[in-house]
């Protein structure tokens, strides 16, 4: 599978897999979103924090949970908006990395955007 971004060795790691995600979220700093709001963190150029590994950094982050206790952890209060989504399958590779999150690789061919169902309000 040829991803859209460049990975690090190893990534996607062994664990992923192809799955068909009917509905999960991308958290969104605004209402009105564009491709580069699903990118990873490597690929927006920001540096890897030392306790994260290199391959979960340049995955897209998403959530199943979209409550206002997110709000509670400080790197969340900048989100007030998430994208509720539809991943089909053979988009990309994915794992499951808590009850709430989920490391995404998309797939070089996939466009996130279109996976957008509607976007809704963090409350």
């Amino acid at each position: 599978m040829e991803f859209k971004e460049g990975l690090p060795d190893q990534c996607p790691p062994a664990e992923a897999v192809d799955n068909e995600w009917d509905e999960i979220y991308r958290l969104l700093p605004t209402k009105d979103y564009n491709a580069d709001h699903f990118k990873s963190h490597a690929e927006l150029g920001k540096s890897c924090h030392p306790n994260v590994c290199s391959c979960r950094w340049a995955s897209c982050s998403l959530v199943f949970d979209t409550t206002a206790a997110l709000k509670k952890f400080p790197r969340f209060k900048k989100y007030n908006w998430a994208a509720r989504m539809e991943i089909p399958k053979g988009s990309g590779m994915s794992q499951k990395t808590n009850k709430n999150h989920v490391d995404f690789w998309q797939k070089k061919s996939f466009d996130m955007t279109d996976a957008v169902k509607e976007v809704v309000a963090i409350s």
